[in-house]
């Protein structure tokens, strides 16, 4: 218990980052994926 106490802000801190990052690349495919249907371009730039 007193070793997950410790952790927990951190992990917080971290998921709180993962949640902004998957965030963000989930707002990107969404853009490329239309842009690519719209166009028919199948490339994406990662």
């Amino acid at each position: 218990m007193w070793h997950g106490e410790i952790i927990t802000p951190l992990n917080s801190k971290k998921k709180d980052n993962d949640q902004i990052r998957e965030s963000v690349l989930g707002f990107f495919t969404v853009i490329f994926t239309l842009y690519n249907n719209k166009f028919g371009v199948k490339c994406f730039p990662f």
